[in-house]
């Protein structure tokens, strides 16, 4: 995804001002309006991609499983904390807020 884009139909999406960025070695998010940085490691940038294409949390972590040599008790925890970062950040937010965490 390039630079600007936004939701792809995930279960989050980024607020206004907010783009992002591949990088090689993870994710550059900017907030636009604040001037404010943002870069996510490997894993969590795939976690960030997949929380913009994915229809539930859920299903983002049944992906992750698939592609991680991991399991759900490790890596919920990881992808919630995630989530409550970049939301805390105000980079993203949820598509249908009862059901972002299901």
């Amino acid at each position: 995804m390039a630079i600007g884009e936004v939701n792809q139909g995930g279960c989050f999406e980024l607020l206004p001002g907010v783009v992002w960025q591949p990088l090689d070695d993870g994710v550059m998010l900017l907030d636009t309006a604040k001037g404010q940085y943002f870069e996510l490691n490997p894993s969590g940038s795939r976690m960030f991609e997949l929380l913009l294409r994915e229809s539930s949390v859920a299903a983002v972590a049944e992906r992750l499983l698939i592609e991680f040599d991991t399991d759900l008790a490790q890596l919920r925890p990881d992808l919630d904390a995630l989530i409550e970062e970049l939301e805390q950040a105000a980079l993203i937010r949820p598509v249908r807020p009862a059901e972002s965490r299901s």
